[in-house]
């Protein structure tokens, strides 16, 4: 496409065509617009979340064996049913 295609196209294109082509971009300029927002409204939720004080607290064996320095093989078996119960 050479410069100043699309320009020179609209500008040969009936005022008609002209309007519903403004309509069709002003829908997509409006919803690409709301998608956008939601985005950043996600992304600012998760950055201001906390972590769950049940997730970092938890007593779960599974949890507190994937944490880093945690190997449940050194814990002993009577720890680990207390973590457990």
């Amino acid at each position: 496409m050479e410069k100043g295609y699309i320009s020179r196209f609209y500008k040969t294109m009936s005022p008609e065509d002209q309007r519903k082509y403004n309509r069709w971009l002003m829908g997509n300029a409006v919803i690409g617009s709301i998608l956008a927002m939601g985005l950043v409204a996600m992304a600012i939720a998760g950055f201001n979340s906390a972590p769950s004080p049940t997730m970092a607290n938890s007593k779960n064996p599974d949890v507190i064996a994937s944490k880093p320095g945690h190997d449940m093989r050194t814990i002993p078996h009577s720890v680990s049913r207390a973590l457990v119960g």
